[in-house]
């Protein structure tokens, strides 16, 4: 039969249209490509140097507005990064990409959309009630929380399993996680 919904995959030639079926986008690339176009549109947004762009105003985690009822920054905000430290989006962006494809794996798609979404909803609350606690009420932005938790349970699974950094590196990723933490609370710290 020439229908294609009858026909099985399995006897599939490629000679019925000469084109195979293109694989869907993972939820790792599709996090990256929002992730992505929020930050340019913070760029694009921007309300001059001190001061926070259009998109910020509205996606930024600040307790103030959080805690007058504004709970979708609580997610929102881990779209967004600090525009002046590239650096910032490309290790969140870079870690996610390296290890959240073998996380999705684990845990499947839609698994690992509620896991990260879950984890970033988390970091925000730990944030805004840490800062609250301590009476600051800074802006908080960035996927940090939520790739620390992809990283977490990637390093849960594999702690032996060797990342190579610059690709020459080698190095565990239960020692990578210790470093990446050192170097993500460094902020908080100093």
């Amino acid at each position: 039969d020439s229908r294609e919904y009858l026909r099985s995959d399995e006897y599939d030639d490629g000679s019925y249209g000469g084109q195979k079926p293109v694989a869907p986008m993972s939820i790792v690339t599709k996090i990256i490509i929002g992730t992505v176009v929020v930050f340019a549109l913070q760029v694009l947004s921007s309300n001059g140097p001190g001061q926070l762009s259009t998109v910020e105003q509205w996606l930024i985690l600040n307790g103030h507005e959080l805690f007058r009822g504004q709970i979708w920054r609580l997610l929102s905000y881990a779209f967004m990064h600090d525009t002046g430290n590239l650096l910032h989006i490309v290790m969140n962006m870079y870690m996610l990409y390296m290890l959240g494809r073998a996380t999705a794996q684990l845990t499947g798609e839609r698994e690992f959309l509620w896991f990260y979404s879950v984890s970033a909803v988390f970091a925000g609350m730990c944030s805004a009630l840490f800062y609250r606690v301590m009476g600051i009420d800074p802006y908080v932005l960035g996927a940090s929380g939520a790739v620390m938790a992809v990283f977490t349970l990637f390093a849960m699974h594999y702690p032996k399993q060797k990342l190579y950094l610059f690709g020459v590196l080698g190095i565990e990723v239960r020692w990578l996680l210790a470093a990446y933490v050192v170097f993500d609370v460094s902020p908080v710290i100093s």
